[in-house]
């Protein structure tokens, strides 16, 4: 430990001198190793470091001493002032206690408890301060563990949607109620997302508002709208507030959403109605008025303005009293005030004073909004004369009844979960709030003539008087609602057009009750199922109105939803009686384990068969709980029924032929037979089992060395079908004991042997003889030295020689030359006792030719024992696939080439068409005189070229056969950059959609593979929707886990960019999906694809070190996953072109051969070249090329085609240097063939650009290469 003594107090008055306090102090901190103790200046400088603090904080004390005490405090804590303030308070108190977090040297945090105490000097005055500190992490995390999952269960039996954000409001949380109300099926897709991206408009400020609230301590709240993931339209009444952290400061935010789009729609509902009230009591010229529940006016009425001339500042609270006439106030008060008290109606006559300056009689009419707990909201009242007394009258008493039908058919139908009883209620508000004579619900259940709907509920009428009829079918007038197009609502349904086209009664059928006006509603659940409809007629024409049908409208839907949480409740209901039949079933599982593991310990202990049935007999009973449980025996051609374990035995002791018994045809097949009904069974001969009781059975079979040996039987006397973990416990019992089984007749079969050895040798004797006489494969016995001793026949019908020809040869003399060292090696090998399990090398055979032969050898004492097969006809195949398949991956590639030819064309000829219009437009404009518009069609012509030669480039690196370097790729720019090529491929009927994750990470691949690889995923795709579709292809990151990477075991655990390209095809079946990455499978017709291009996909991705899957279902499309591994570098930038500068020029005027065929192109090197003030000769041909090379002519570099008719560029360069060794050389070529072989090529002085190229690349070039030219001079 290293410390500084000038802290350490002295006084003459200590009899220590500072050598032993220095001492005494390192001693006792050296001590105490649990806690940190540090000394500091005054400034916060490290002057002391213990050994504890090295152990608790990680620095040394040479790395820390006279370092800020700051490094310990987090960046939070460093922003609040947090040292300087504690040293202050240590200073001025006397010392301070803190509890925070700290950071170790590795950057990692821990909870920490810690005094800091003022060192004085000996002055008395504080000359630094001793922080000591303790890591208090564990008790810290158990706290706040236990807090946690406290809160989790909190949290988790709301029914609210409740999130937790971090402190830049990214979602890391949210209850699982909350994602059944979103409809997130998996959370991971939006772990990390922005919150408020969720909102849009208003809301979303609203959302940015209570956060900023929520962060500043106080309570954001806001009601807004937000669809769920399933696209269903919700509204939310959403609270934010903050949770504080250690310091007791904000941090993360908890939002907790309520879903309120019921209460929303339901106050919309109210809304319209209060606004169709207000039409009414206009329509009456009425005056509607509202006021609190102690009678205060508090909203504005522009009609009582209108009337008497007060402003709402006037009116507002009792202001309105002042409009009355003074005779008449003290009763109109007196009145109002009695019926706010007792909540009653108010009914008032009396006169106010107009904005005429007259007297008015009016007639006042209120009622009390009540709650539901019986307290008013508000009054709701209305001001009329006596001329419309009636009228508003009735208009109010009308508008107040539907009021209370809605509200009372909301509460019915939110609190009733019995679905009967809600339709029928459902009904009956709709026919009492609209007047219909009969109203109905008819159920949504279509029979398999696809006509009925099942009556649900009747209102108005009883239903005896339906009885007799048919259930409507779905006609023309029916079909509408059912299928949920829309409302139907007629004045005279007998004079629809769509009325009596019914083939049965042509209308309605004969003593039905009239209908004359019609009106039917479609109820839809928010999942979009039409759940059935609300049907209402009356016998007078015109009596269902448009205000009628809004209303039943949103009657229907709140149906809907009373439906739906019905259904979810008979669901839960559902879901709980499942879960407790599961877990009995998991109970009975884990009581037959245990019954399993028990009879698998005591199978080995079995010594004879009779005890190994009692063992396996008394198992399967208590496993099946069966009636009867049975051991069958094969014994050759018959089953015997060795034992039997029942009340009452049936078969023990038996025999049956082995094809005609169901435990016979269990041995045969191999496999378990499952029958519920032995009536219903053909493998059953019902005559067997008609005398006893036994209605089902199960036979397991006992399986050895893949051949039934046995079996063992339940069987019950009712119909019963075991599930497959029983039959996979009996099954995994009888496969423990076959094996015992197998032992014990193993047993048998040793004694009877020992009995009769001497026999078996003889007979085992005559079989080996017979086996080498009659043996194909050819046999032989030689010496270590290689001689042979022994061969048997097949030597002469393999190869040709005789038995007199080959023994006392070497083996050595019949070994092809290029096999004998490898030959002599596996000789050595077995003479030092290692046998040979597979080895081949080549024969000779007497003709001369040879033959592949491989061997299996063993070495005894003194000779090696060989048997050879011959596999030639197998190397020759093996070497023909090989061949097949190389040339079927280069065909596939081409097909896709050649899939791509048609959109090409298509785009050199409008690319075509833009330069060549382009130039001669220029050409025209010359000829005018005009050159201010010839910039722009030069840069038309050049924006055309350089999209043509881009098209090109990717074409060529496509078919491109070589294999590239892998580089660090942006997938989003590559993916991006393919979209013309994707488009032309993919045709005009298959829409593309990119969604691409801005901030993907980089992978390290080869470019072109990847681009081949995505083209051959989209020409799947184009194939699987010949009618046309959507294609998306799909970017984001990614991490594949240690779960993931054991349920797949080529994935090594880590970060990936996984690009995904879904189709709306055909989709694949599970077999299709399993085969899919396989060479040469393909499910498209003879001569439409080969198989290769998944499996080039899937190749390309393990080799680069990814991994690829398939997501796919029949008919609703394919995804295909392609995983690269995350790359920890920045993207290769693609090169920009260059400008030419003063640094192309040259001043010493070299000479440059340019040699090219296509005089255009030769033209615009050589007018480069002369610009750049070269001297350039030009030659057409090879033959001129050479001539002017072979001559005395001064040249500094050869420019020339690769691809030249006759003698091409590579001869002439190589023609040229025989007389010009030093020559540099600049290939030109426009087929990337050429550019792949560069390395194989190109010798020293030689370099190759492709076509096109820009000017600036060309200068640029042929500047480096002569420069260095020079250089090498």
């Amino acid at each position: 430990m290293e410390h500084s003594s000038d802290f350490l107090p002295s006084s003459p008055e200590r009899l220590i001198n500072r050598a032993e306090e220095t001492a005494l102090l390192s001693a006792l901190l050296a001590q105490a190793t649990d806690y940190a103790v540090i000394c500091t200046d005054l400034e916060g400088r490290i002057t002391c470091w213990s050994e504890g603090a090295q152990r608790i904080l990680g620095w040394s004390a040479a790395e820390i001493m006279g370092g800020p005490v700051e490094v310990l405090f987090s960046s939070e804590d460093l922003a609040q002032g947090c040292p300087a303030t504690q040293r202050q308070i240590a200073l001025e108190q006397g010392r301070t206690q803190h509890a925070q977090w700290y950071l170790r040297k590795g950057g990692e945090t821990f909870w920490g408890r810690g005094e800091l105490i003022p060192l004085n000097g000996s002055t008395g005055e504080a000359t630094g301060l001793i922080m000591i500190l303790q890591d208090r992490s564990e008790e810290k995390w158990i706290s706040e563990r236990d807090n946690a999952g406290f809160l989790l269960r909190v949290i988790e039996s709301s029914n609210e949607c409740i999130k937790i954000l971090d402190p830049s409001a990214r979602l890391r949380y949210m209850s699982e109620a909350g994602q059944r109300l979103m409809g997130i099926v998996d959370f991971n897709r939006v772990l990390n997302c922005n919150w408020p991206d969720f909102w849009s408009g208003q809301d979303h400020a609203e959302v940015l508002s209570a956060i900023k609230t929520a962060q500043a301590g106080g309570i954001g709240r806001f009601t807004g709208f937000a669809p769920t993931f399933t696209g269903e339209a919700r509204w939310w009444d959403v609270q934010v507030t903050s949770i504080q952290g250690p310091d007791g400061k904000p941090g993360w935010l908890l939002a907790i959403s309520r879903d309120i789009t019921e209460l929303y729609q339901t106050s919309e509902a109210l809304r319209a109605s209060e606004q169709r009230f207000r039409m009414a009591i206009q329509a009456v010229q009425g005056i509607l008025w509202t006021a609190n529940a102690r009678g205060e006016v508090v909203e504005d009425s522009p009609g009582w303005t209108s009337l008497t001339g007060q402003s709402f500042e006037d009116a507002k609270g009792f202001g309105w009293v002042k409009a009355f006439h003074p005779e008449d106030l003290p009763m109109v008060m007196q009145n109002w005030m009695e019926a706010v008290a007792e909540r009653k109606r108010y009914t008032q006559e009396c006169r106010i004073l107009g904005q005429d300056g007259q007297w008015h009689l009016i007639s006042t009419q209120a009622l009390p909004v009540v709650n539901g707990d019986g307290s008013v909201r508000e009054w709701v009242g209305v001001h009329t004369d006596l001329s419309g007394y009636q009228a508003a009258q009735e208009a109010l008493r009308q508008e107040t009844r539907r009021l209370e039908i809605i509200n009372r058919i909301g509460a019915r139908l939110a609190a009733e979960l019995d679905l009967e009883k809600l339709v029928q209620e459902a009904t009956d508000a709709a026919v009492a709030l609209i007047g219909a004579q009969l109203g109905a619900f008819f159920y949504n259940v279509i029979n398999e003539q696809g006509e009925s709907y099942m009556l649900y509920a009747l209102s108005g009428v009883p239903k005896e008087a339906f009885a007799k009829f048919p259930m409507p079918r779905n006609t023309a007038v029916f079909s509408p609602t059912f299928k949920g197009e829309g409302v139907v609502r007629s004045d005279d349904i007998t004079q629809d057009p769509r009325y009596g086209k019914s083939d049965t009664h042509h209308g309605m059928p004969k003593e039905h009750l009239p209908v004359r006006s019609y009106l039917a509603i479609p109820v839809i659940s928010r999942s979009g199922e039409v759940l059935g409809g609300l049907l209402f007629g009356h016998e007078r024409v015109g009596v269902f109105t448009e205000e009628h049908e809004q209303l039943l409208t949103g009657i229907a839907g709140q149906a809907a939803i009373a439906i739906d949480n019905a259904r979810l409740f008979q669901a839960a209901q559902y879901e709980l009686a499942e879960r407790k039949r599961a877990e009995e079933q998991v109970q009975m599982h884990n009581m037959r384990l245990r019954l399993l593991s028990e009879a698998i310990e005591k199978l080995p202990s079995a010594q004879s068969l009779e005890a190994l049935m009692s063992i396996i007999g008394n198992a399967t009973r208590e496993i099946s709980g069966a009636d009867g449980v049975s051991i069958v025996l094969r014994e050759n051609d018959e089953c015997f029924y060795a034992t039997e374990i029942a009340s009452k035995p049936l078969w023990k002791g038996k025999r049956f032929p082995l094809e005609a018994c169901i435990s016979g045809w269990a041995m045969i097949n191999r496999q378990t037979a499952i029958i519920a009904d032995i009536l219903n069974d053909s493998r059953i001969d019902r005559e067997l089992y008609y005398p006893t009781s036994v209605r089902s059975l199960v036979m397991v079979p006992l399986i050895s060395e893949k051949e039934g040996i046995a079996a063992i039987g339940a069987y019950w006397s009712r119909e019963y079908t075991p599930v497959p973990s029983e039959i996979a416990t009996l099954e995994a019992l009888a496969r423990s004991a076959g094996a015992v089984l197998k032992r014990l007749e193993a047993d048998q079969a040793l004694r009877t042997l020992n009995e009769t050895l001497e026999q078996q040798v003889a007979e085992r004797t005559a079989e080996r003889d017979r086996i080498w006489k009659l043996s194909t494969d050819i046999m032989l016995v030689a010496r270590f030295d290689t001689i042979v001793t022994a061969v048997n026949p097949a030597w002469t019908m393999l190869l040709g020689w005789s038995k007199s020809e080959i023994i006392g040869q070497s083996c050595m003399n019949f070994v092809h030359p290029d096999d004998k060292q490898i030959t002599s090696a596996e000789i050595v090998r077995l003479s030092q006792g290692m046998p040979s399990m597979r080895f081949e090398n080549r024969y000779r055979h007497k003709d001369g030719s040879y033959r592949w032969i491989a061997w299996a050898a063993a070495p005894s004492d003194q000779f090696l024992h060989a048997v050879g097969r011959d596999i030639t006809a197998e190397k020759e195949q093996a070497e023909a696939l090989r061949r097949t398949e190389e040339a079927l991956r280069q065909a596939q590639k081409m097909e896709a080439v050649g899939q791509l030819t048609g959109g090409i064309a298509h785009d050199f000829n409008n690319l075509l068409t833009g330069i060549i219009g382009s130039l001669e437009m220029m050409q025209a404009r010359i000829t005018q005189g005009r050159t201010d518009t010839l910039e722009r069609y030069a840069k038309v012509a050049m924006t055309s070229a350089q999209r043509a030669a881009a098209l090109t480039h990717r074409l060529l690196a496509f078919a491109r056969r070589q294999p590239l370097d892998p580089k660090s790729v942006d997938v989003n720019r590559l993916i991006v950059s393919m979209e013309d090529l994707l488009r032309r491929t993919l045709g005009e009927s298959i829409r593309m959609e990119f969604v691409t994750d801005p901030n993907v990470w980089v992978t390290l691949c080869d470019p072109h593979q990847l681009e081949s690889s995505i083209l051959n995923l989209a020409i799947n795709a184009r194939d699987a929707m010949p009618e046309g579709g959507c294609l998306t292809i799909e970017t984001r990151n990614t991490r594949l886990d240690q779960a993931y990477a054991t349920l797949n075991r080529s994935v090594t655990p880590g970060d990936y960019i996984c690009i995904a390209v879904t189709d709306t095809g055909a989709g694949m079946s599970h077999d299709v999906i399993k085969r899919a990455f396989d060479p040469f499978f393909t499910t498209k017709p003879m001569g439409q694809g080969t198989g290769m291009g998944l499996s080039m996909v899937y190749g390309f991705s393990r080799q680069s070190r990814g991994h690829a899957t398939i997501y796919s279902e029949v008919g609703q499309g394919t995804t295909i996953k392609l995983y690269l591994p995350r790359f920890l570098g920045e993207a290769e930038e693609e090169a920009e072109g260059a400008v030419l500068t003063e640094a192309h020029r040259t001043d010493t005027g070299e000479t440059v051969l340019v040699v090219e065929d296509e005089p255009a192109v030769r033209d615009l090197i050589v007018e480069v070249l002369k610009d750049l003030g070269y001297r350039p000769l030009e030659a057409a041909t090879g033959p001129e090329g050479l001539e002017v090379l072979l001559s005395d002519q001064a040249i500094d570099l050869l420019v020339t085609d690769v691809g030249l008719p006759g003698l091409n560029g590579r001869q002439v360069a190589d023609f040229a240097r025989e007389k010009r060794p030093e020559l540099k050389v600049l290939f030109i070529t426009g087929y990337a063939e050429n550019a792949t072989l560069a390395s194989g090529f190109l010798d020293p002085g030689m370099e190759m650009i492709t076509k096109p190229f820009p000017v600036e690349v060309l200068a640029t070039r042929v500047r480096t290469m002569i420069e260095r030219g020079k250089k090498s001079c």
